[in-house]
């Protein structure tokens, strides 16, 4: 049995072994060699093939997942993408190139022992090369498992809201980087983590940001840097999203995420494309410790307006009569930063904000102890009222805030490095020179570029802290929300 069986205490389904053959080479449609290991499970006549696609590597880990599915009467065909594991060609980030699975299918359909039905699986990349696969009609493929995968790279993982990801695409670089470079080795691997978490946190304050990749690995990354230089929307994207491949998908699709996951909102777009809702959706309502059936995504459900309050308050009434804004100065050397939430690693999830919510540049607005359980299931929206920024922002959620507990939502301008952060100009000594980092779009905070010879912001930071009260100026943006 795999490890993964003895851990969990599933036994396979058969007791035949699994025969292994390793390096099998495919070619790509333009002739690249791809390399691939197919996993057989002996005594078993054609049985259904599972296609897994993966830049992780093959002989590590990773081997555990399709040696399950051949110890249970699975064929397994797990193939290295173009520039990783041995394969030829280039590695391009989230650019998949359609000639390798152009070349996969034709190969697999003159092999004798394919039996004719094809299914795909996997998570995160795994599941995000299943949507550039339906980019052609496939007849065999009947079943198609993703997880944590979007279909629009840009939307669901570089610019969720409108911002820039600054910390979960380095949190990329970093991870794709350690593996090219350590060849897929597990002992590798894991010693490359020791201090990994704080380099990513030092390339996160460079400036400008397209050299963050530079600070954290020593050499440019040329898809990072493709990133930093184009935002949401622009054509650069175009083969990276694949909503557009959805009819094509196979006949039973299962999406399957987690709350904390930052895939999650672009996964429930794509399932809700062409305004045809999923058949069936089963979601865990946290607080209340339960899974839920549902219909259709969202479920049904009757909104609920709550409203800002002033001084803090928050609750079920708007406030009768005029209020002042409620107001904070945002630092951009010292934005409020990441508490948990959506976010890649081991650090997501829900965690203690009050020491975020001490800061003076973070507003809060609370309810009164609740009286009975409040149960809030389907897509949560803000419409904030705000000099600056994006007024609106949607999130998927399904909790129940328990009796006696309280709601709380936070304002700020920053998260810093979950969401991209602008510094404001800073004056330098020299006559006539001012360093103003311009955002990269008009509406939209995304990344910035600094003009050569500007101080770096570990600089500005040092400067702005040196003052306990920073004067107004341009090196602060002030927000106002309106308490509504």
């Amino acid at each position: 049995m795999t490890l993964l069986s003895r851990l969990y205490g599933v036994r396979p389904a058969l007791r035949d072994r699994v025969q292994v053959r390793r390096n099998v080479e495919i070619p790509a449609a333009d002739g690249v060699r791809l390399l691939a290991t197919p996993y057989d499970p002996a005594g078993r006549r054609r049985p259904p093939l599972v296609l897994l696609r993966s830049p992780y590597g093959r002989g590590n880990a990773v081997d555990q997942l399709p040696k399950l599915l051949a110890e249970r009467g699975y064929q397994v065909l797990y193939q290295s993408l173009r520039g990783t594991a041995g394969s030829g060609g280039r590695f391009d980030g989230f650019v998949i190139d359609p000639a390798d699975a152009n070349g996969t299918l034709s190969w697999l359909r003159a092999r004798p022992w394919f039996g004719g039905e094809l299914a795909t699986w996997g998570a995160g990349y795994l599941g995000f090369v299943q949507w550039e696969l339906a980019a052609r009609d496939i007849p065999q493929w009947k079943v198609a498992l993703i997880q944590d995968a979007p279909s629009a790279f840009d939307e669901g993982f570089m610019y969720p809201g409108g911002a820039f990801a600054t910390g979960n695409a380095l949190g990329r670089v970093q991870l794709v980087e350690r593996m090219l470079l350590g060849g897929y080795g597990v002992a590798r691997q894991m010693a490359g983590m020791v201090g990994a978490a704080r380099r990513l946190s030092r390339a996160t304050l460079t400036l400008p940001l397209e050299e963050a990749d530079r600070a954290l690995t020593g050499y440019p990354v040329p898809w990072f840097r493709g990133w930093t230089r184009h935002g949401p929307g622009e054509p650069y994207w175009a083969n990276t999203d694949h909503r557009v491949n959805v009819a094509r998908m196979p006949p039973v699709v299962h999406l399957q995420g987690g709350w904390h996951d930052f895939f999650l909102p672009g996964m429930l777009d794509v399932a809700l494309l062409g305004r045809q809702a999923p058949s069936g959706v089963r979601l865990f309502v946290t607080g209340a410790g339960r899974w839920n059936d549902v219909s259709a995504w969202p479920p049904a459900h009757k909104p609920v307006p709550w409203f800002l309050r002033p001084g803090g308050g928050l609750g079920p009434t708007p406030h009768e009569g005029p209020s002042a804004p409620s107001r904070y100065r945002y630092g951009p050397a010292d934005p409020p930063p990441t508490v948990a939430g959506t976010q890649m690693g081991l650090s997501a999830g829900a965690k203690d904000n009050r020491a975020i919510e001490a800061r003076a540049d973070v507003l809060t607005f609370t309810t009164a102890p609740l009286a009975e359980d409040v149960e809030a299931v389907g897509p949560v929206r803000v419409m904030l009222h705000a000099r600056s920024g994006n007024p609106h922002a949607s999130w998927p959620m399904a909790h129940r805030f328990l009796r006696g507990h309280r709601v709380r939502v936070q304002v700020s301008s920053g998260a810093h490095p979950r969401f991209g952060r602008t510094p404001a100009p800073v004056s330098r000594s020299r006559p006539g020179r001012t360093c103003a980092p311009r955002s990269m779009r008009s509406s939209t905070t995304t990344t910035t570029r600094q003009p050569s010879g500007c101080p770096s912001l570990q600089e500005h930071r040092e400067a702005t802290r040196s003052r306990r009260h920073p004067p107004r100026g341009p090196r602060h943006r002030r927000g106002r929300v309106g308490a509504r």
